[in-house]
């Protein structure tokens, strides 16, 4: 008996723990959200992380003279130069042309050459599967029977932390005269 009356209370606290829990059906639609709560205190500050290791890689400039583009849209000039991939990836790289016997007159690349007739685009690839840079100078527009040539062009190649730090000290990177001068006193 004691075992029944066991299983009748057992079966009645599953009902009334069923109809308890389907009773508490939400009728209505949503009420408003309640108030953002304060914010909570800032944590603390975690472990300085050790340096990364800047390497050897310094700004590197590759000069090439009397730089001729020949005539005809979609010409292309190929420099080549010591940058592996890994460093190309670490900085910026700016290839300027000159025209004059000075030198006092750079253009920097993509962008319009001398005369204001031609046009140029630029983009780099790498070679021996990444051992060596090559940029590559396109005309896109101008005057297609006419070649161009400058006295002289360079590549640099400035590590990223050092651009940034040029740029933040307000020098203009597309000035030749004024990144040369800046990275000479980084020497």
């Amino acid at each position: 008996m004691k075992k029944i009356i066991t299983q009748i209370l057992g079966a009645a606290f599953c009902i009334l723990m069923l109809v308890q829990l389907t009773s508490c059906e939400k009728e209505g639609p949503m009420g408003p959200a309640g108030p953002i709560g304060e914010a909570g205190p800032q944590g603390d500050q975690g472990e300085k992380g050790d340096k990364g290791d800047v390497g050897n890689f310094a700004p590197k400039v590759f000069e090439f003279e009397n730089v001729t583009i020949a005539p005809g849209i979609g010409t292309n000039r190929l420099f080549d130069f010591d940058v592996t991939k890994e460093e190309f990836e670490q900085s910026m790289t700016i290839l300027y042309l000159a025209i004059g016997t000075n030198n006092s007159n750079w253009l920097v690349m993509p962008g319009v050459g001398s005369g204001g007739q031609h046009a140029y685009r630029l983009w780099y690839a790498f070679l021996n599967e990444g051992a060596n840079s090559r940029a590559i100078l396109q005309r896109v527009a101008g005057p297609e029977d006419q070649s161009q040539t400058y006295t002289v062009a360079r590549i640099v190649v400035i590590p990223l932390n050092m651009a940034t730090a040029m740029q933040a000290k307000g020098i203009d990177m597309g000035n030749f005269d004024a990144v040369s001068a800046s990275l000479r006193t980084h020497e």
